[in-house]
């Protein structure tokens, strides 16, 4: 018991020293340094959050307010030397972030944040970070929370339909494929993965498949009227290509 006791109380006393290396090291502009301090960042979060993790799921809902906002500025660090790392270092922790995310939030709590780091213009790996997107809606879905992505998808459609771009309608197919309970069209997503920034005919049909499969799976009708008049405004300015979404559902 000692051996245990000691050690903990060890790191909370130099945990905030810990912490703040961490940090620092995050900002280098060395991406092999900033990724060490990712690693001593993560290690210290899972650390210092022992007892929180080791509870029971329901008492894992009830995160102090204060607790979530620390950690969420723990990962918008990490988030951040994202921006600014290799390629090769990004496949590593895009393939470790989802896991770190579901350990530490609800996908209510990180849902906001996850999608604005995707959509972010000054985002150099969207396509690694749709995968991170597609894991934490998985996450939702497994736990009852398809309403909740449903609803989002939905309220934010106006947002892709005002300007018509290869990049937004391949967000919203992989927004419509990560929201799907289908498991084959899921299946599908790696490809659509490897197609970002393409609109050729074949993204034009899986575009069109993802958004119907979308529709079908709705849950109320005030969904699938708000989806249906997000495309109908703009279905008939130029080079808009929703017709043919509105015409698979």
């Amino acid at each position: 018991m000692m051996l245990i006791i000691k050690p903990m109380y060890m790191l909370e006393t130099v945990g905030k020293d810990l912490q703040k290396l961490a940090l620092e090291k995050l900002k280098d502009e060395d991406t092999s340094i900033s990724v060490l301090g990712i690693q001593l960042l993560v290690t210290y979060m899972y650390v210092d959050c022992w007892e929180h993790l080791d509870r029971t799921d329901v008492e894992c809902e009830q995160t102090s307010p204060d607790h979530l906002v620390q950690t969420i500025e723990k990962i918008s660090a990490i988030f951040e030397c994202i921006k600014k790392s290799h390629v090769s270092e990004v496949e590593v922790l895009s393939s470790i972030l989802p896991l770190i995310l579901r350990d530490f939030f609800s996908p209510s709590d990180i849902l906001t944040k996850v999608i604005g780091e995707f959509l972010s213009p000054q985002q150099p790996h969207p396509k690694l970070m749709s995968g991170v997107v597609f894991k934490v809606f998985d996450s939702a879905i497994q736990l009852n929370q398809l309403p909740l992505l449903q609803d989002w998808v939905v309220f934010s459609l106006s947002n892709f339909t005002k300007s018509f771009s290869n990049m937004a309608t391949w967000c919203l197919t992989c927004f419509f494929i990560s929201a799907s309970p289908n498991k084959w069209l899921k299946a599908y997503f790696p490809y659509v993965q490897n197609r970002v920034g393409r609109y050729d005919y074949e993204d034009k049909k899986i575009f069109c498949i993802a958004g119907a499969d979308f529709y079908k799976h709705l849950t109320n009708c005030h969904q699938r009227k708000s989806f249906v008049d997000s495309f109908m405004r703009v279905k008939d300015e130029k080079d808009m290509p929703f017709n043919d979404l509105l015409n698979s559902i």
